[in-house]
């Protein structure tokens, strides 16, 4: 009645997904850039759950999620600058044909909440006082691993390939006290 557990698999195939088409011809002056769906990718995660319900003066709950995203945009206008900006001596703009981690992969996310809480007349007592009567502690802890980036040289030209670099991962615990006044 307390406990629960669950397990969710998700699978994403992310086709026809909005692109750029960069045209070019002799007979045009600067060529034109175009939207075509063509982008592809897939989103595969792994999603554990723990939750202990409130029952003895504490709740708990914990949530894994395992994930990538890979494709060849992350949004439609991802490549636009790849097209208009080409890398210096190259007759045309290079986009990736292999999938790649996309600009919101995150592999692992994982959340911890913890709560306490104490009712009238309960709590620890020091002298005849219940001093965490009616109050409620809880902690949020977070973990989120960077998303990736594309090294560039201080020119700004690729140094590697695309989304091949991690940004630091986000860690942070929040903690809440209250107490209620009847």
């Amino acid at each position: 009645d307390i406990l629960a557990m669950t397990v969710q698999g998700v699978y994403k195939d992310l086709r026809n997904q909005s692109g750029l088409l960069r045209i070019s011809s002799p007979s045009l002056a600067t060529g034109y850039t175009m939207y075509i769906d063509d982008q592809y990718g897939n989103s595969k995660s792994l999603i554990l759950s723990f939750d202990k319900r409130m029952r003895d003066n504490y709740a708990i709950r914990f949530n894994f999620t395992y994930s990538t995203s890979k494709g060849t945009s992350s949004s439609a206008a991802e490549n636009y600058n790849r097209l208009i900006n080409p890398p210096s001596g190259a007759e045309t703009a290079v986009l990736p044909l292999q999938p790649y981690p996309l600009g919101y992969d995150r592999p692992i996310v994982s959340q911890l909440i913890v709560n306490l809480g104490w009712q009238k007349n309960e709590g620890p007592e020091i002298f005849g006082a219940k001093l965490l009567e009616l109050f409620n502690l809880s902690f949020t802890t977070e973990y989120r691993d960077g998303t990736p980036y594309t090294p560039e040289d201080i020119r700004g030209n690729q140094n590697g390939e695309f989304n091949s670099a991690r940004q630091p991962a986000y860690f942070q615990t929040n903690a809440s006290l209250s107490r209620s006044i009847p």
